[in-house]
Parts: structure tokens; C-alpha cells; sequence
């Protein structure tokens, strides 16, 4: 009985995780649209991209610490509804500022998804299953963004952008209602947490064991962050091709990051390897050699090669966020993990909110995605260097003691 519990809970999670990312991961494409309606630069609309991104700056260390006290039921279901009230706002919406600040509001009520989700995996599983379900759940997010730009592709260029929006909308909304009703909190997990907001945060400031994490972790959703903004305009822009074979590869690139959340971390435990971090820094120099193939494409480039381009992008650069997860929850007290992931993703978050706009400005500048590319590939094997040297020299301390 507490077996199927487990599956129909992760099955749930991982359903909100979707639905949610479907929202947010659909801006990217979307801007393309807007960009087109409004006459936006490239890096106006990576800003749009931007000020999703912020919403969960400001709200995912509270929710995760109310998730903490007061459990993930009414929290996930009725932001998941909310968020999909809003997303219908923007249908109504045509000047640019107005549409920011919608956005702005999407982004907020986004950041009850990724602590809640996080917590009920943390929370239901034991340490055996906690590794497959957690890649499961999180392989929800690259399905989702999958799925956005697969429907935005289809559904746009036939019936209009509003009838894309309406149903990311429609969708989220009806999710809410079903996690809502299909949910209950687990007995007894609201009374564990007794200390207060601010001498936890405090704590988790001064946990260096925290900083290794923060920086690899805002290093690689930085490269997730451009491909959900730009990959898409980089496609039907620089390689001229049409929006729905667009629309395919980038949903492509989302599913094999689906299938890399799973089998990554599912692969390391067969091997018999707990240590996720180093997880991270193999899975970071997989991304870097994408990266640098991505720099030298051209527009004579074979359909063969450009998807084998974007399953390795999507493998790699959205399968690391599993073993992301495992070891933040490792290194979370246990009566403090929402908290714990909520602190850590906020610090993801300024990478998610800088790096979209940042990378269209490089874009403009050069007036060309290969030397942009080129740029971040070189930020990413500095910050890759200096982890891994870190790394090795904590290793090595480890095993002269």
C-alpha cells in the first residue's frame, strides 16, 4: 500500500513539475513571437526570459521554509492554479512593460514548484529509491520545456500565439486543482520544524559546505537557461530554418535531457559512485564540448549531425540537475530541506535571470551566435577548471587524513 502511495506521489510531482516548467520554459520560445509582434532586440527579449527567471529569486527561500512548516499540498496546488490564472492574463496583454510585469508574477509563483516537488521526493522515498525517483521527478522539467516548445511550434504558426498561450494556461490550471484533490500531506511533518526563519538562513550562509555546489550549480543552469531563451532563435535566425522543424529539435533537446536526468544518476549508483559533485564536474566538460561544437556550426550544417548536436546538448546540459539535487538534499539538515533547496536555487536563480540577457547582448554586440557561444563556452571552462582543481585538492586532503 505505501508502495503505490510512493509511485501515485511521484507520479503527482512530477506532473506539477511539468506543468509549471510548460509556463515557464514556453517564454522562450514565445519571446520569439513577441520579439517578432513588438519589434524587440534580441536582448530585450532574452530580458523577458530574464524576469521569469526573477520571480523565484524573491519567493523560493519563504515557500521552502513554509513548505517546511505547513506541508506542499495547498502551497503546490494553489500556485500552480494561480500561475495559470496569470499565464492567461497575457493574453490581454500587448505593451512590453505590462507584459514584463506579468511575467514577473509567473516567475514568483514558480518558485513553490521546484522546493515542493523536491521535498515530497526527499520526504516519501527512502535512500534506496530516493536516487530513480528524484531523476524522474526532475525529468519533468526538460519534458515540460519540451513540450512548450513542441505545442507553441504547432499550435502559433496554425491558430496564433493566444491559442498556444491558453492552453499552457488551461493546462496548469487544471493540474492545480488535480494535485489539490489527489494530494494529502504526510502525518507529523509539519511539527518537526521548530527553529526560527532567520537563524536558519543564517546557518546555511555560513555552511561552506554549501559553496562548492552554488557555484557549479549557477555555472550550468546558465547554459540551460540560454538554450531554453535562445536555442530556439538561434535555429529559425542564424541556421534559417522553419519554425515546427525548430520546434522539433528543441523539443528534442529537451526529451534526451528528460532521458539524461534519469539515466545519469540512475548509472552512477549502479557503478557503485555517492558522491554526486563529481557527477556535476563530468557532466559540466560534456557540456563544454557541446558548447564548442555549437560554436562551430554552420548553416550548411547535415540534419544528422544537428540532432546528434542537440540530443548531446540535452543529455548533458539538462541531465546534470539530478545529481544537483541528490547532493544538495545530502547536504541538507532533514528538518530543513525545503528551506535548504530553496536557498540553493535562489542563488540559481541570478544565473537563470543574468545569463539569457547577458547572452543576447553578446549576440547583438557580435551580431553572431558563434562568437556568443564561443564566449560562454570559455566562462564555462574557467568555472569548470577552478571547481575541479578544488576538488582534486579536497580529495587529496581526504585521503592524507
Amino acid at each position: 500500500m505505501m508502495e503505490a502511495k510512493r509511485w501515485w506521489i511521484l507520479f503527482l510531482a512530477t506532473w506539477v513539475q511539468a506543468s509549471a516548467t510548460m509556463i515557464t520554459y514556453g517564454v522562450g520560445p514565445l519571446s520569439t513571437y513577441w520579439q517578432q509582434q513588438m519589434g524587440l532586440s534580441q536582448s530585450e527579449a532574452g530580458f523577458l526570459v530574464s524576469i521569469v527567471n526573477a520571480g523565484p529569486l524573491l519567493s523560493m527561500i519563504w515557500v521552502g521554509k513554509e513548505m517546511d512548516r505547513r506541508g506542499e499540498r495547498w502551497m503546490l496546488g494553489m500556485g500552480l492554479v494561480l500561475l495559470g490564472c496569470l499565464m492567461f492574463g497575457v493574453l490581454y496583454v500587448k505593451q512590453y512593460l505590462l507584459l514584463g510585469l506579468l511575467l514577473s508574477g509567473i516567475g514568483l509563483l514558480y518558485g513553490v514548484a521546484q522546493p515542493g516537488g523536491t521535498k515530497l521526493i526527499a520526504t516519501w522515498f527512502p535512500e534506496g529509491k530516493k536516487g530513480l525517483a528524484m531523476g524522474i521527478r526532475q525529468a519533468a522539467i526538460p519534458i515540460g520545456g519540451g513540450l512548450a516548445g513542441s505545442l507553441i511550434a504547432t499550435l502559433a504558426p496554425s491558430y496564433g500565439i493566444s491559442v498556444a498561450i491558453a492552453f499552457l494556461a488551461g493546462f496548469a490550471l487544471m493540474s492545480g486543482m488535480v494535485f489539490l484533490l489527489g494530494y494529502r500531506d504526510q502525518r507529523g511533518t509539519r511539527e518537526q520544524v521548530t527553529s526560527s526563519f532567520l537563524p536558519m538562513l543564517s546557518r546555511l550562509i555560513r555552511n561552506k559546505n554549501l559553496y562548492p555546489i552554488l557555484g557549479i550549480g549557477m555555472m550550468l543552469v546558465s547554459v540551460q537557461a540560454i538554450l531554453v531563451a535562445h536555442f530556439f532563435g538561434y535555429l529559425t535566425e542564424y541556421l534559417e530554418i522553419n519554425e515546427r522543424i525548430a520546434g522539433l529539435f528543441f523539443a528534442i533537446t529537451f526529451l534526451t535531457g528528460a532521458i539524461g536526468r534519469i539515466v545519469l544518476p540512475w548509472l552512477y549508483d549502479r557503478l557503485g559512485m555517492r558522491n554526486y559533485y563529481y557527477g556535476l564536474l563530468l557532466t559540466a566538460g560534456c557540456i563544454w564540448v557541446g558548447m564548442i561544437f555549437l560554436s562551430s556550426v554552420s548553416k550548411e550544417i547535415s540534419v544528422e549531425a544537428l540532432f546528434c548536436l542537440s540530443c548531446w546538448l540535452g543529455f548533458f546540459g539538462f541531465g546534470w540537475y539530478s545529481f544537483f539535487i541528490l547532493e544538495i538534499t545530502k547536504r541538507s539538515e532533514e528538518h530543513a530541506i525545503g528551506l535548504t533547496v530553496g536557498y540553493v536555487l535562489t542563488w540559481n536563480q541570478i544565473a537563470l535571470i543574468m545569463a539569457p540577457w547577458l547572452f543576447g547582448i553578446f549576440v547583438d554586440g557580435f551580431h553572431d551566435f558563434s562568437k556568443a557561444w564561443n564566449v560562454w563556452s570559455g566562462f564555462i571552462l574557467i568555472v569548470l577548471m577552478g571547481f575541479g582543481i578544488q576538488a582534486w585538492i579536497h580529495t587529496k586532503k581526504q585521503s592524507r587524513g
